[in-house]
């Protein structure tokens, strides 16, 4: 998908449900992704 020339990319997050761990005061895991809709691709992953 592209707007005026430049390519998007799609930035999405999300926690892991269930991840907590109140016993040992650990947050929950987070995830981060980073997508190219024009190759249809993922660039990145960040946990």
């Amino acid at each position: 998908m592209e707007c005026c020339g430049v390519e998007v990319i799609s930035i999405d997050g999300k926690t892991v449900k269930g991840s907590y761990d109140r016993e040992q005061d650990k947050s929950a895991l987070h995830l981060v992704s980073a997508w190219s809709s024009q190759y249809r691709l993922v660039l990145g992953r960040r946990c």
